[in-house]
Parts: C-alpha cells; structure tokens; sequence
C-alpha cells in the first residue's frame, strides 16, 4: 500500500471519473484510482468551493474558514476524506452529496461515502470529515450541499497538514463561468509559492449538459493534452491545463463503475454555423481515448447524395479539423465524423452516423435581415393547457419571422440565450430543454403581418384548444399523436423545447430562491452577428437566476452594452382565465437608447408594473381554413387482412371543443374496441387538411383478433355545451385468406 508522502513527496494521481450535477439527490462525484496499488485517503480533500480569490489552496496557511478556503455556504463544501479509507487498484468510489439513503433511492446501491448522514441514525456509509466546522454545508435549515447544473468545479487536492502548499490531484470544470475556476499562480503561502496555472482565460471548457439519471464521465485517463511539467499537481502536472472537452463526455450515469474508453469522438462543431454560397465549413472534432488515434474523416454528402471523405488534421490539441468545400446557394449538407484508432479501435459523432447527421442549407445571409420591433402583448402562465404567449406587430410593414427566437430560460449569464452568436448551442449553453424551459425559433417561411397578433401554445395546441375553445395561431411543439394544421415552432438544438421536460411556464406563487417567477423573452439573430437583439421582454417575479443581465459579456469581437436590470419588476399574479396584459405599445419609461435591443432600447428598463396588468382575456383566433369544425369521417373503400398485420386506416375531424369518442362495433351494435376518446386522448382536429388519424389493427379489446367480416366504424361528437349529438358511421371489413 501507498503510505501517505513526505512532505515533498508527489501523493499518487488519483483521478475525478464521473460527476453528476443534475437532480439533488442524485449528485455525486467518482475517484478512481489508475495506479498498481492501493492508496490511503487519509489526506485527500474535495471540494468545489472556488471563487476567486477564496479557494482551497490556502488551507496550509491556517485558521481555514468559509472566507478563506470556501465552504460551508452557497451550497458549496470542503470535504476530507475519513480517517483510514483507501482505494484499491483499479477501485472507483463514488461519494454522494445527498446522502446515502437519497444515493440509495436514486441509483439502487449505496455510496462509498457521504457528505453527512442523511438518515434518523448513522448506517454503514462513511462519512467525509470536516475541514473546518460546517465546511460540508448542511445543516437544520436544509440547505445541503449541491453542485451547480450550468457552471462549477470540482477539485480532489492533497495536504498533508504540513507541507507550505497543497497538491492539485485532479479537477473537473464544466460550463463557462470564470468565477469557478482556478489560477493560483505566484500566490505564497508560508514563505512557498505555488507555480504557475493556466490562465483562466485560456483554460478549456466543457460545455454540455447531461441529463436525469445522466453524468460527465472521464473518457481518458490520460488526461488529454495536460502539460505534465511545471505545474501543481502530482509530479508536476498542470490539472488545469487539461482538455476536459475532449477528455469528458456526457452520458447514463454510472456510479462506482469506470470502464477505460478506446476510442471516442465527444463533439463535432462547425464553423461557421450558418455556411453561405462560396464559404468553406470547417468541422473541428474532439477526439480522445486509450487507443492512439490513427486518422479521423469528415464525411459530407450533397442533396442526399453519396457520401465523401475528407482526411482531417490532427490539431495537436485533442481536435482535428476537415473542411466541407465552398457550395452553391440552395445545397443541403449532410456530415458526420468518424475516427479510427490502434488495434482497430473506431468511434463516430454522432452516435447514428449517417442516420444521424446533422445538416445545413447553404443560404445567403443577410445582417440584419427582418430586424423589426414587435411587441409581446400577453403571457398567460397559470394552467399548463391555457399558458400562451401573443406577439403584435404595430408597423405598417409585415415582418418574416424566420430570425425571432423566443424562450424561458435564463439561468445567470453563463446559460442564457444571449450566448447563441457563441456557436455549439447546447442545454448548459442556452438553457432550454430542461426544468421546463424552452428555446425556440420560428419557422423560416413564418411572416407576422402588419398590424397583426400571433399566439404561440407553450403546452401544444390540442392543450390549448382544450382551454381557450380556439386553436394558437403556433405550438412550441406537437402534443398529438398527428400533425394539425398548427406550425411547430423549430429546435435550436436537439431537444431545446421539448427534451427532458415537457415546457410551461412558472407561476409568480411558485416560491423558492431561483423560481418564484420567470421571464419570457422575444429576440432576434441573423446568425451571422456577434450579438442577439433584445426584442421584448417580460419578467414577472424576483428570482435571483433569471433577473441577470449580459452587462460586458464578450462575443466575438463584440460586447453586450450595459443594462439596466429590472429596477421596476411585475409582482401581481394572475388566476386562472386571466394573463399578464401589456397596457402601454411605448413600452413607458424604457430607455431607448444605449441598450441591447431593436434601435438601442434596453429591454431591462421598462417599468412593467404600470405598462402591465393582470386581465380577463380571450385569445386572438387564427383564420381556419374553409370546411373546420364539421364533423367527417373518412376510411379506405378495401378490406384488410388482419391475420397477415395488415391494418385500417380511419380519419376524422370534430368541431371544436366537442367531446369526441371513435370506436368499432360489430353488426349488433356490441363494441370491439375504442380507438379514441377526446377525454383521455385531447380534443380532435377541426382541420379538414389535417385531420385525426387512427389505425385499427383487427383486434378487439383484449387485443385477439376479431373474426373476419364487417364490422362499424362509428363516430361521436356531442357538443358539451349544448348536447347536441353527431353520428357518423362507415364500413370497415376484416377479409380472411382462404388459400396461399
């Protein structure tokens, strides 16, 4: 066993293997330990206390507290490991933040190690050891250590409660804020100086998100490109030179299980994100893994074509980069990558290879084209099925909506949408896709006429058709089993609208630091500036996460002017048939010149409280096309062999807000099977184009196959308002193969 070093002496290279940020339970964070023997713990720490000036490099200079080493406050810890722990060879433990009974719930075994019990009495987990008194934060107030979703660190370091300074063991950073992130060069402590970090400017960051029951994992142990000469860590490693976009990834978490990675591509981006006729793209891809990488390729096809190799250049960073060729206006390209490594080791990005390539349209961009001011005019958040967002137009002009994004998710500078012009949009870039919010763009042909209003559905438009009795002139996505005649507004990133969380919006009563309100805000790219622009944008609430500002924030060559901040926030809450209601179109007291927004405004000016009211509303109803809201029903003039998996396709539309119910019976009336109740399944479509579709498959309740002849095909629609009653019925015949 490796006995603790002298002082002096290089502790052994441990390594952080697995990080789950997402969900408070279910946090936890994996050492592994990569050497042939086993190691004492007895003086390794972790934490992910660092702000600033504030971090754990300063334990060795005594009296630590929460305002010298961090800890114990805001959620954050300093953590050591207990008295007589160790870590096997090739050994992963995993310690829980939660505790061990939340660890237990969530991942169906128990921790290695926990924070602090989480139990009535102490059970068998181990608890870490306090650094100083409440440096593992948590106590009767609840507020338990937890790691930040967008943007934190996580350092394990090594003192042996003598040395001048601490060892850096390993360290994991994800998201972009520079405030969790460390550069301790020339700092003394004790008379030692420790040398010098890479400079947080030029640090790497690791950019995705993971999901639910999800983690960051390390894929290489080697850690990448690390500078291994000069540095803080063991034998002089430089932790915080590592590559972690090339070295992590993020994937299912999997506690207490660390398998060595062959061979990985982790991400593919493309620059730039929206090619033009006659420009080049370049695709850069970072790729990492035991195995030593051999060659990658770029391959691109054209208009669905064939696809065609392109030899990528080995960046010396952990990245290579391939070139797509100049095309013409109008050409859609496909791509993805592959990687091919010693002993046949092989990877691609994305997981689906050509299956699933991302794509572009190569298209002229214009700057600045469709910029216009629109107004947001109402927002309705109580009641998933009702909660809306309407949009005006007051110009004399129509205005193409192809560049106007709208969304929910702000969640402090590092995760907001005025980081899309950045590229490689992503949840922990962005937001969207998550804890309910929602980044979504307009459909390119979309046009807002002049001196017209639109309404886009948050829940989907057979929802909102359910509680308003019309339908939304948009949806942020399609709630049915079937397209209606609504447009879906577009992703901006897989999953941006509806990914792990169906989107809705929170009510002002929803309490809590970080909630208790929300924002929705309407802005503009033309995909080619370095800046969005602040269209409209209204907040009501006071949570701390979403009334920040993008005050100096640096894209590009370009920089966000100063804000305001919200100095006049909207606190009224609205009931039900009711919705926020924007009074004033000259937006009052806003400043209007200076600002992010459309000519200079800032958006974050505005005094909501008097330009805004709580109102009784009725939405503004799309026009429908000739023929909605009669009742019809349509099947195929055939038979169909059900013995053989044959199946009968049956369309149908209602009128609107009618209780709908389609179901088959035989000849004496006795039923065989539902198909569809508007109860359960959402109201039908009142769209003649675009109507209701269900498949019978020949089988009845039970799912047996019924007997082969004719059976009814019979339609309901009773108006709930008034009783009235329609009945349709057609033929559905169930044939029988009588020889081969």
């Amino acid at each position: 066993m490796q006995q603790a070093p002298d002082p002096g002496d290089s502790p052994p290279h441990l390594l952080l293997t697995e990080v789950c940020v997402q969900g408070s339970d279910h946090e936890f964070i994996e050492i592994y330990n990569p050497t042939d023997e086993a190691v004492e713990l007895d003086n390794y720490y972790v934490t992910d206390a660092v702000y600033n000036t504030q971090g754990y490099w300063l334990l060795p200079a005594g009296n630590p507290s929460s305002g010298t080493i961090g800890g114990g406050t805001f959620t954050d810890f300093q953590a050591r490991f207990p008295a007589g722990a160790t870590i096997e060879p090739g050994e992963a433990l995993t310690l829980s933040l939660a505790g061990s009974e939340k660890f237990q719930t969530v991942w169906g075994a128990a921790p290695d190690f926990e924070i602090r019990e989480d139990g009535a009495s102490a059970d068998a987990v181990p608890n870490m050891r306090e650094v100083f008194p409440g440096s593992l934060q948590g106590d009767e107030t609840g507020a338990w250590a937890t790691l930040t979703n967008t943007a934190e660190i996580v350092v394990l370091y090594y003192w042996n409660g003598s040395s001048n300074l601490v060892t850096d063991i390993d360290m994991f950073m994800w998201g972009s804020s520079t405030s969790a992130r460390v550069d301790k060069t020339g700092v003394t402590v004790n008379g030692s100086t420790y040398a010098a970090d890479t400079p947080v400017a030029s640090q790497d960051q690791f950019m995705l998100a993971h999901d639910i029951l999800g983690s960051f994992q390390r894929l290489d142990p080697g850690e990448g490109t690390e500078t291994e000469t000069g540095g803080n860590g063991p034998l002089g490693h430089n932790e915080t030179s590592e590559n972690v976009s090339g070295t992590w990834n993020a994937a299912d978490g999997t506690p207490g299980v660390y398998e060595v990675v062959e061979l990985a591509v982790t991400s593919a981006t493309l620059a730039p994100q929206h090619p033009q006729p006659g420009e080049e793209a370049v695709v850069t891809a970072a790729v990492t893994g035991t195995a030593a990488v051999t060659g990658v390729s770029l391959r691109y096809s054209l208009d669905g074509g064939a696809f065609t190799d392109v030899a990528c250049t080995d960046n010396g960073n952990g990245t290579w980069s391939g070139t797509i060729p100049a095309q013409a206006e109008g050409v859609e390209v496909a791509w993805y990558v592959t990687a091919a490594g010693a002993g046949g080791a092989s990877a691609v990005w994305p997981e689906g290879g050509a299956a699933e390539a991302p794509s572009y349209t190569v298209e002229t961009l214009v700057p600045g084209y469709g910029l216009a001011k629109l107004l947001m005019t109402k927002v309705c958040t109580l009641g998933t099925a009702a909660e809306f967002v309407e949009i005006c137009n007051p110009n004399a002009f129509d205005v193409p909506l192809r560049n106007f994004y709208v969304t929910d998710a702000v969640y402090y500078e590092s995760q907001a949408y005025w980081n899309l012009p950045a590229g490689t949009p992503s949840r922990a870039t962005l937001g969207g896709g998550d804890f309910t919010d929602f980044l979504a763009k307009f459909p390119d042909d979309a046009v807002l006429a002049a001196g017209d209003t639109i309404t886009v559905s948050i829940g989907g438009s057979q929802s909102y058709l359910s509680a308003w009795g019309v339908m939304p002139y948009y949806e942020l996505f399609e709630d049915d089993d079937y397209e209606d005649s609504v447009d879906d507004l577009q992703e901006v990133f897989p999953g941006s609208i509806n990914g792990v969380t169906v989107p809705t919006l929170s009510n002002l009563s929803d309490t809590g630091t970080y909630i208790n309100g929300e924002i929705v805000a309407l802005f503009f790219w033309d995909g080619v500036s370095d800046l969005v622009t602040d269209i409209d944008v209204f907040l009501w609430g006071e949570g701390n996460s979403y009334t920040v500002v993008k005050t100096g924030i640096t894209i590009g060559t370009s920089t966000y002017a100063a804000e305001a901040g919200y100095p006049d926030k909207f606190m009224t809450e609205h009931a039900n048939g009711e919705a926020y209601v924007r009074l004033d179109a000259t937006e009052g007291a806003q400043v209007q010149t200076g600002g992010n927004g459309f000519e200079g405004a800032d958006e974050t000016s505005e005094n909501l409280s008097t330009t805004w009211a709580v109102q009784v509303v009725t939405p503004v109803a799309p026009p429908m096309p000739e023929g909605s809201g009669e009742v019809s029903l349509v099947v195929p003039a055939q038979t169909f062999l059900a013995s053989r998996g044959e199946t009968f396709r049956i369309t149908f539309t209602a009128s609107p807000g009618a209780e709908t119910v389609l179901r088959i019976i035989d000849l004496n009336g006795r039923l065989v099977r539902h198909l569809y109740d508007s109860r359960f399944d959402g109201d039908a479509s009142i769209v003649p184009d675009t109507p209701s579709i269900r498949v019978w498959d020949g089988r009845n309740e039970t799912y047996e196959l019924a007997r082969a002849g004719m059976y009814v095909v019979h339609l309901q629609v009773t108006d709930p308002r008034t009783g009235k009653r329609i009945e349709k019925t057609a033929p559905a015949v169930v044939s029988t193969r009588l020889s081969n």
